[in-house]
């Protein structure tokens, strides 16, 4: 059997607000578009980012985390495009619709 081949990317969760339903559907809607395992790994924690109870139960684990740093791992034939597309969520467009 073949090894799969992950690729990672940590994140920095510097948002004030917290992650709730609205940007958890965004999360899972990206991570849908691609051909791709995606996970969101915390500590000893592994979620899965196409699923919208992993990703709720990762954001009440993520409000409460030391630094919120997290890791980002994908595998498959669009891992890396995966990767890029929720990273530049997080990084710019995850709360641009919420009221500040």
């Amino acid at each position: 059997m073949k090894e799969s081949n992950w690729v990672s990317k940590t994140i920095e969760f510097k948002e004030k607000n917290q992650l709730h339903l609205r940007p958890a559907v965004k999360i899972t809607q990206t991570a849908e578009k691609f051909n791709a395992e995606i996970q969101f790994l915390m500590g000893n924690e592994v979620f899965n980012a196409k699923s919208i109870t992993d990703i709720l139960i990762f954001a009440s684990a993520l409000v409460g985390s030391e630094g919120n740093t997290f890791d980002i791992k994908a595998s498959g034939p669009e891992a890396e495009n995966a990767l890029m597309a929720l990273s530049n969520l997080f990084r710019n467009e995850l709360f641009s619709e919420e009221i500040k």
